[in-house]
């Protein structure tokens, strides 16, 4: 099942990849070029600034719910050391101060986890528009018909081969 499919997507995606050839004028050459995106994600200053930028910004909060995780493990750990002497009473508040203060960890955890994946969201959709206008100068200047990403292709001659290009331009 798993081979029918994955045959069935390499025929779809050949047949699309041969109508963008066939669409082109045939009286120019068609000219094809490659970016490894992992590279321009690894090298690139910008993908740096932004991370650095979105670690600066979010490093109070996670702080934050560290140090409140810390403080629920110790309540956790006072309440089992000293369960045995406390009144019924005392150990009753501390447990449930200990559920409370669960809760609203777990809570602040969901709500820092997306506040930080929107904003790794928001700024990889910015870089990723510069980065798909870089290709596209490239393309243009270069005179390619295509620009492919090299993740997933079995093989690609170097000399097709346009990330250094791409992060020079992205660079500027």
């Amino acid at each position: 099942m798993m081979r029918k499919l994955a045959l069935f997507s390499c025929s779809a995606v050949l047949f699309l990849f041969s109508n963008v050839v066939f669409a082109a004028d045939m009286s120019m050459p068609v000219k094809i070029g490659v970016i490894d995106l992992q590279k321009i994600m690894q090298k690139s200053s910008e993908v740096a600034a932004i991370n650095s930028q979105l670690e600066k910004r979010f490093k109070p909060k996670q702080q934050n719910i560290l140090s409140s995780r810390k403080v629920l493990q110790e309540e956790i750990e006072k309440a089992t050391r000293n369960s045995a002497v406390m009144s019924e009473g005392d150990r009753t508040k501390l447990q449930n101060r200990i559920i409370a203060d669960r809760a609203n960890l777990q809570s602040a955890e969901i709500s820092f986890q997306q506040e930080v994946n929107a904003a790794q969201a928001q700024e990889t959709q910015k870089f990723m528009r510069k980065l798909r206008d870089r290709v596209a100068e490239v393309a243009r200047s270069g005179s390619y018909t295509l620009i492919m990403v090299k993740q997933g292709i079995p093989y690609v001659d170097d000399k097709l081969d346009v990330t250094e290009t791409v992060l020079n331009l992205l660079e500027k």
